[in-house]
C-alpha cells in the first residue's frame, strides 16, 4: 500500500536562504587571513604582527559570515514584528 501524497505530514518551516552577500570578499579575507597566520610560522621577526593580522583577518571573516547570514534575517524579523502588519495591507 503506497501512501498518497495528501496524507503526509506538512514540511517543517525552513528558515530563507540568501546566499553570502559578495561571496568573493569573505573568501579572499579568509585566504589572506589564513595565509598570515601560516606565513608567522616562517618569519622570525614580525611574527606577532602577522599573527596578529591574521587573527583579525580571520575573525573579521567570521563576523561577516555570521551578519550575512543570519543577523539580517534577526533585523528584518525585528522590523517587520514592530510596523504592526496584519496582513491586509
Amino acid at each position: 500500500m503506497s501512501k498518497n501524497r495528501d496524507d503526509s505530514p506538512l514540511p517543517r518551516f525552513q528558515q530563507p536562504r540568501y546566499g553570502v552577500d559578495a561571496p568573493a570578499f569573505p573568501a579572499t579575507l579568509g585566504a589572506v587571513g589564513a595565509a598570515c597566520c601560516l606565513a608567522a610560522g616562517r618569519w622570525r621577526s614580525g611574527r606577532s604582527a602577522t599573527v596578529t593580522a591574521g587573527t583579525v583577518l580571520l575573525a573579521s571573516t567570521g563576523i561577516y559570515l555570521h551578519t550575512t547570514l543570519h543577523g539580517k534575517l534577526r533585523i528584518w524579523r525585528r522590523e517587520l514584528d514592530q510596523a504592526g502588519l496584519k496582513g491586509d495591507e
